[in-house]
């Protein structure tokens, strides 16, 4: 069997027929599908070599085949209520020899990219080959994400896309601060739905590839986001400081 049989198998062994769980398992599925589509246009697009192109897209769609797990077990995506997904995924991608075939050097890199995919920062990589697969891996993610998120807010019925967290019209300092600084916030601070919406937008002082930030930007991303959340001067000071950088 191929991965990509391999990964459908796994994902649809968590079906249960119960629409709470099998819509979230789905949704999982059919995001790690745009993943790897995504990775496919940006490695395409940064003409990465034949092996950085296989590691980009094994990590793809590797990535997330810890999350039919966490929710069957916790019934959330918040990692800080249940596990780290990165971690887990990539403890299952050994476990169950997803990457057996590919030679050392390359599992040691799809290993990497997602174990890191969903780090705030990416940690010191072991190869410039695991560095460039978890960048990809990263810039795919965050494109299908945001754009999960916005069909989210257009019809907000699945609380489990924003971890089911409360409503506020306040953003909580830390986040602000973060954001305001040009970092990526700490999701444990995250204590609402605007706290976990805005924080997206500091997604773009992480995107990596030039095939990325055109796509946010030929996308409208930002645009699309600001207006679904309460304008205030804060919330106006981080979108115009991330819109800065998006340019750049």
């Amino acid at each position: 069997m191929d991965l990509r049989g391999k990964f459908f198998a796994l994902a649809d062994s968590f079906l249960d027929g119960r629409e709470e769980n099998d819509c979230n398992i789905k949704l999982k599925k059919q995001h790690t599908l745009r993943v790897a589509a995504a990775a496919e246009k940006i490695a395409t697009a940064e003409k990465l070599t034949e092996e950085e192109h296989i590691c980009s897209l094994y990590s793809a769609w590797l990535h997330d085949v810890s999350r039919f797990e966490q929710f069957r077990r916790f019934g959330t995506f918040n990692d800080g209520a249940s596990f780290d997904h990165g971690e887990r995924s990539a403890e299952l991608v050994e476990e169950r020899g997803f990457i057996r075939n590919l030679p050392q050097e390359q599992q040691q890199a799809v290993i990497f990219a997602v174990k890191s995919h969903n780090k705030r920062e990416l940690p010191p990589p072991p190869s410039g080959l695991a560095e460039t697969a978890a960048k990809i891996v990263r810039d795919a993610d965050k494109l299908d994400i945001f754009r999960v998120l916005l069909d989210y807010l257009d019809k907000p019925d699945n609380p489990a896309v924003i971890w089911g967290l409360p409503e506020s019209s306040e953003v909580t300092p830390e986040v602000a601060a973060a954001l305001l600084q040009g970092r990526c916030p700490d999701n444990r601070y995250f204590a609402s739905r605007l706290d976990f919406l805005i924080s997206k937008a500091g997604w773009v002082f992480d995107l990596n590839t030039r095939c990325a930030k055109d796509i946010f930007r030929q996308k409208e991303f930002l645009q699309k986001l600001e207006k679904q959340l309460p304008e205030t001067p804060l919330t106006e000071k981080i979108f115009l400081k991330a819109n800065e950088d998006l340019k750049r």
